[in-house]
């Protein structure tokens, strides 16, 4: 199996590749390229850099080595050094998220990377996000699974347990998704049109976590990333905590949304907790729910592309980022709305979608000094745009 880290120059990869040494055997291309070149690689054309680059991939590709990891760069700028080759060679995508903040003071520090140390923490923010969406993207095209690790945040100690999880006991959100496809169409063999909808905050007005563990508190899904990466790390939390199962009766329908899922075939398909789903099954009298912690918003874009490869036609429900990629990768998308958008898209394009209100009237505040004003102008800003607005 190969892995590949990409990052951010600064972002700490070397230090990620040293502590992964005795779990992997590292390769830095860099060096490779280097003495392969004669020292001469970064002066070379950009064609002759990326014919090397391939041939690199070819270098990786021969190895006999059981499991290796390699270091990557995505772009310089707005230089996408990325090629194909790359997202055919490895199996596994790691990318070491540094907040911008962090990356410009290293850069300042950086002899080697003095070039990038007179760009703003702005530009740094957007060439790193930019990296993270294509690269995602780049591995959904290929059927690859990519990681998000978060530097200000990560334990080498977990990061370790997480590559044996992939190695040993094949954790993937790829297979994952492969084998709920194939639980769906053991409940309707037959292509059809399914709905997938997520369960927390989309089929049920409430978080059915929130509301059984008030108290807990974590920062597993800030950067809002929501990968496999994420989910593995909440599974392993989540499996400790004491839920209390009574504050359930609490949770109520979506009335906006329920009308319509009562005729049509659907799925629930919940990163939720599958206890908690499972009494929500009995309670609300659900044919088909599938809930686990380890279903990422990756695992669900997934699902719906293997339903759609079969013939199914595939109509999507959710409510935030998690939601993001089944919602675009969905015949048809529908973002739910409670009583305001879900923070986790603020980065998001969302103007493609359908939205789904549960007040079907809504009125757009005329004067800065209504109380809602602020929080109206918020929500157009995520959907980047104040029109185009879908209401089913």
């Amino acid at each position: 199996m190969k892995f590949v880290l990409y990052g951010m120059p600064c972002a700490g990869k070397t230090t990620l590749l040293n502590a992964l040494k005795d779990k992997l055997k590292v390769v830095c291309g860099s060096s490779w390229l280097y003495e392969q070149t004669q020292g001469r690689f970064s002066s070379l054309p950009e064609e002759q850099q990326a014919q090397w680059r391939v041939k690199y991939t070819q270098y990786l590709q021969e190895q006999k080595q059981e499991h290796l990891i390699s270091d990557g760069h995505y772009a310089f700028e707005d230089q996408v050094v990325f090629t194909a080759a790359d997202g055919d060679c490895y199996d596994v995508f790691l990318y070491l998220y540094c907040d911008p903040e962090v990356l410009i003071e290293r850069l300042a520090l950086a002899e080697k990377n003095q070039k990038f140390a007179h760009l703003s923490v702005a530009y740094l923010a957007a060439w790193q996000q930019r990296e993270l969406y294509e690269l995602r993207e780049q591995c959904h095209l290929r059927n690859k699974d990519f990681y998000v690790l978060p530097a200000n945040r990560l334990s080498i100690f977990e990061v370790m347990n997480f590559i044996d999880a992939i190695v040993q006991q094949g954790f993937s959100s790829y297979h994952l998704a492969s084998g709920i496809v194939e639980q769906i169409r053991g409940f309707f063999p037959e292509p059809c049109t399914i709905s997938l909808v997520d369960g927390d905050k989309t089929l049920i007005n409430e978080d059915s976590f929130r509301q059984c563990a008030p108290c807990f508190k974590t920062s597993i899904f800030d950067g809002n990333f929501y990968t496999g990466y994420q989910s593995y790390c909440f599974d392993k939390l989540s499996k400790g905590l004491v839920l209390e199962l009574s504050n359930l009766a609490s949770c109520s329908l979506n009335t906006a949304l329920w009308p319509y899922l009562q005729h049509q075939k659907f799925v629930i398909l919940s990163a939720g907790i599958s206890d908690l789903w499972d009494h929500l099954a009995k309670r609300f009298n659900l044919p088909h729910v599938i809930a686990s912690p380890l279903i990422s918003a990756d695992t669900k874009y997934y699902v719906a592309k293997g339903l759609k490869s079969l013939g199914y036609k595939v109509i999507g429900y959710g409510d935030s980022q998690n939601d993001w990629y089944l919602l675009h990768e969905a015949d048809e998308g529908y973002l739910c709305l409670g009583s305001r958008m879900s923070r986790s898209l603020i980065d998001s394009d969302v103007s493609q979608l359908n939205l789904l209100y549960l007040n079907q009237t809504v009125i757009l505040a005329k004067c800065n000094k209504d109380p809602q004003y602020a929080e109206i102008m918020r929500d157009i800003a995520i959907c980047k745009s104040s029109s185009e607005i879908h209401l089913k």
